[in-house]
C-alpha cells in the first residue's frame, strides 16, 4: 500500500482476504487492519474510503467480543473524521484502563514485527507520555521505577535495533519517546533482553538437540524473509524454511494440532517451542513445493583463505561454504548442505549466525589437516599487523576478527559482523558445558549403577581433547592484543590474565627474569579503558615504580580530578604549547565544577588556538565553551545564582561569538 496508484486495489485485497479467516485468524491482522486504514487514509480514494469504512464497521458487528478484548491494541481513529462515531467508542473503552495498563499495552504494541503496527503505535504513544510526564516523573523519584516503563523503555530499544536499516521515521519517533522518557538509572532498572542462546553439545547426533537447533533456525531464517525485500532471495530462504521443516518432520497437521493435545514426541515439542506468531507464519513452509533449479555444485577452497587484499564479505563467505562442505554425520549434512545452497544469494546474516557451529563441527570431526587448516586461518587474522596495514585492509582485519557475543546471538536481523572472536567464544562455552555434561553423566552413572558406555567415553574425551588443542594453540597475548585494537576490552582482559599466569608459571620453573612490571602496566592500561579505579590502585601497589602518567590516570579514574590537575598544570609549565595538555586540564577544570577557572583557561586557550592555528583543538575548545556558556545559563534560569550571573553570561556568549569568528 506504499504506493499511491496501487494502494486502493492492495485494500480491496486486504479485505477480501478479511472474510476468508477464521476467528483465531483475525485475531492476528485486525491490529494492522486498523494501522493500515489509519495511515492510508489519506491516499485512498473517496470509494476506498467508503469501502474502508463499511470494513470496520462489519469488523464490529461480527468480532464485537475481540475487539472488546483488544480495545487497547487497537489503534485511534481520531485523525479520521468519517470515522468519529466509531473513535469515541474506542477512545469511551480505553478511558476505563489506567495509564499503567496503557503503558503496557503500548509495550506489546511496539514489539510487533509489523512496522505499520508499530509505526502507529508511536504516534500515538508520543501525545501520551506527553500527557503523562507526572507519572513518570513519580516512577523516576519512588524507591521502586514502574515494571511498565522499564519494559516499554526495553521495546523502545528493541526498535532501534529491529528497524535500523530501513523506516527512518519510525526510528525518529523511537526517539521522541526515549526523550519524553528520560534517562533511566542502570542501578535501579533493569531493561536487559533475554537473549536466546543456543550450544550443540552431540556434535548434530543428538535428535531432540538438533530438532531445537533446526527449530531455533527456522524462527531466524524467517525473521530474515520477512525483512527481506528483494523476491529472488525472500524465494531462497523459502526453500531453505521448507527443507528445514521437512528435516524436522514438521508436517501440515502439526499447525492444527492444539498443545495439550500434541503427542509427547521431540517433533512436537521442538514445534510447540516456537512461540505463536511464528508457527503461524510457518504454516505455508509445511506443504510449499520451491525447488531450487540449477544450482552450481561448490567445492572445497584452498587454505589460507585470508590474505590483507581480500575483503571481509568475501573471506567470511568462503569461509563458511568451506566450513559448511565438510560435515561428514547425516543431521550437519542435511542441514549445512541447504544453508550452502541458499547463503550464495544472501547478506552476511546467515554466514555470521552459522559459522560457530560450523566450525565446531569441522574440528570435531574432521582430521588433523581440517584442525589446522582452521586454526592457521585464525591465528593468520590475529597475527596480521593492523598498523602497518592501510585503512581499507585494517577494516577487513579488524571486521574478520572483531568482537562477538558469547555464545553468538539468535538473531539474524541485526546480527554483527561475523569474526575471529566469535568462533572462538563459541568454542570456549562448548568445551565448558561438555565437560559439565560429562562430570553429570558419570556423577548420575555413579548413583544409579549403571556405567557409562566405553565408547560414549571415548568419543567425549576425543571431541574435548580436539576443540581444547586448538584453543590452546592460540596464543592469549595474540589474542588479547586484537581484542585492544578492537575495542574488546574485557575480553583483552581476560586473555591477557591468562598470558601474565602463563609467563609467570615459565618464570617460576626456568628460575628466569619475570617482565613483572611491564605485564602489570598494559594490564593496568586495560582497566583503565574498562573504568576500574579500584583495580588500577590494586596493580598501582605492585609496581616498583610509578611514573607521572600513571599517577594521573589513576587519579582520573578515581575522580580524584584537583590531585589530576596539579599534575597537568606542572606539566603544562613545562610545555605550555602542548596540546593534549591543555585539553587534559581543561577536562580536570570542567570535571570537577571549577567552570569559573575553566572558562578563563578556556578563553585564552581559545585564542592560543586561533593564534597558532590548532584546528585539531578548534572543535573541542568550541564544544566545551558552548557547555560552560549552557551550565551558566541554566544556573541562572534555575535561581542559583545572584544577578551578577546574567553579565557573566553574556560574556560569555560574547567570548564564544568572537572565537567563532577565529575560527572561521
Amino acid at each position: 500500500m506504499t504506493d499511491v496508484h496501487l494502494c486502493d486495489h492492495a485494500f480491496r485485497a486486504w479485505s477480501e482476504l478479511l472474510w476468508v479467516l477464521d476467528k483465531t485468524k483475525v485475531n492476528l491482522v485486525i491490529d494492522q487492519t486498523f494501522a493500515l486504514i489509519v495511515q492510508n487514509w489519506p491516499s485512498f480514494s473517496d470509494n476506498t474510503r467508503v469501502e474502508a469504512s463499511k470494513t470496520l464497521e462489519t469488523l464490529r458487528k461480527k468480532y464485537n467480543t475481540l475487539l472488546q478484548e483488544r480495545i487497547g491494541f487497537l489503534p485511534s481513529l481520531a485523525s479520521i473524521p468519517m470515522l468519529s462515531k466509531l473513535e469515541n467508542e474506542i477512545a469511551r473503552l480505553k478511558a476505563k484502563e489506567d495509564p499503567v495498563t496503557q503503558l503496557t499495552t503500548f509495550s506489546e504494541r511496539c514489539n510487533d514485527e509489523n512496522a505499520v503496527v508499530v509505526r502507529q503505535a508511536l504516534l500515538e504513544l508520543v501525545p501520551f507520555l506527553e500527557m503523562h510526564q507526572g507519572l513518570i516523573h513519580q516512577s523516576a523519584i519512588s524507591q521502586k521505577p514502574l515494571p511498565a516503563l522499564t519494559m516499554l523503555s526495553r521495546s523502545l530499544l528493541d526498535i532501534c535495533v529491529r528497524f535500523a536499516n530501513n523506516h527512518g521515521d519510525i526510528l525518529g519517533l523511537c526517539a521522541s519517546c526515549l526523550g519524553l522518557i528520560g534517562a533511566l538509572d542502570p542501578y535501579r532498572v533493569e531493561t536487559l533482553r533475554e537473549k536466546k542462546r543456543i550450544i550443540v553439545l552431540s556434535n548434530f547426533l543428538n535428535g531432540a538437540e538438533v530438532l531445537k537447533f533446526a527449530a531455533c533456525m527456522l524462527e531466524e531464517v524467517l525473521k530474515l524473509f520477512q525483512a527481506t525485500s528483494n523476491t529472488k532471495s525472500q524465494g531462497y530462504l523459502a526453500w531453505l524454511m521448507q527443507e528445514l521443516c521437512k528435516f524436522s518432520k514438521f508436517t501440515p497437521e502439526f499447525a492444527s494440532t492444539k498443545e495439550d493435545a500434541a503427542p509427547a514426541t521431540s517433533q512436537y515439542q521442538a514445534w510447540f517451542g516456537i512461540d505463536e506468531s511464528t508457527r503461524t507464519a510457518l504454516t505455508p513452509f509445511l506443504s510449499s513445493r520451491y525447488q531450487i533449479m540449477g544450482n552450481k555444485k561448490l567445492e572445497p577452497v584452498q587454505y589460507p583463505i585470508f590474505s590483507r587484499g581480500i575483503s571481509h564479505a568475501t573471506w567470511l563467505r568462503n569461509f563458511t561454504l568451506d566450513l559448511l562442505l565438510r560435515a561428514k554425520e547425516y543431521n550437519a549434512h542435511e542441514i549445512f548442505s541447504g544453508v550452502a545452497k541458499v547463503i550464495p544469494h544472501q547478506d552476511l546474516s546467515i554466514d555470521t549466525f552459522i559459522v560457530p557451529f560450523a566450525a565446531a563441527n569441522a574440528i570435531i570431526d574432521g582430521d588433523e589437516e581440517t584442525s589446522n587448516n582452521i586454526r592457521g586461518e585464525l591465528l593468520r587474522i590475529l597475527e596480521t599487523d593492523v598498523q602497518g596495514a592501510n585503512h581499507v585492509e585494517a577494516t577487513n582485519i579488524k571486521q574478520c576478527s572483531e568482537v562477538g557475543e558469547t555464545p553468538p546471538r539468535v538473531t539474524f536481523a541485526n546480527c554483527e559482523i561475523q569474526n575471529v572472536f566469535q568462533i572462538l567464544d563459541y568454542l570456549v562455552l562448548w568445551l565448558q558445558e561438555k565437560r559439565k555434561a560429562a562430570a553429570e553423566a558419570r556423577l548420575l552413572a555413579g548413583k544409579t549403577g549403571r556405567g557409562i558406555s566405553e565408547i560414549d567415553e571415548m568419543e567425549t574425551i576425543q571431541q574435548v581433547s580436539a576443540v581444547e588443542s586448538l584453543l590452546q594453540s592460540i596464543p592469549a597475548k595474540v589474542i588479547s592484543q586484537r581484542a585492544v585494537e578492537c575495542g574488546s576490552f574485557a575480553r583483552a582482559l581476560f586473555h591477557w590474565e591468562q598470558y601474565y599466569r602463563e609467563e609467570q608459571a615459565k618464570s617460576e620453573a626456568r628460575q628466569s627474569y619475570f617482565p613483572k612490571d611491564d605485564l602489570l602496566q598494559h594490564l593496568q592500561f586495560i582497566y583503565a579503558q574498562i573504568d576500574e579505579p579500584d583495580s588500577i590502585e590494586g596493580i598501582s601497589a605492585h609496581l616498583q615504580v610509578l611514573n607521572p602518567e600513571q599517577q594521573i590516570m589513576e587519579h582520573r579514574k578515581a575522580g580524584r580530578w584537583t590531585a589530576a590537575q596539579s599534575w597537568y598544570e606542572l606539566a603544562l609549565a613545562e610545555k605550555p604549547d602542548d596540546p593534549q595538555t591543555q585539553v587534559d586540564l581543561l577536562t580536570c577544570l570542567k570535571e570537577s565544577g571549577q567552570y569559573g577557572t575553566s572558562r578563563d583557561t578556556n578563553e585564552s586557550l581559545v585564542a592560543n588556538a586561533c593564534s597558532r592555528r590548532y584546528p585539531q583543538l578548534r572543535g573541542w575548545f568550541s564544544r566545551c565553551q558552548i557547555s560552560l556558556t549552557n551550565h551558566h545559563a541554566f544556573r541562572y534560569r534555575s535561581g542559583l545564582v545572584d544577578r551578577q550571573v546574567g553579565s557573566t553570561r553574556e560574556n560569555a556568549c560574547t567570548t564564544f561569538r568572537t572565537s567563532c569568528r577565529h575560527f572561521t
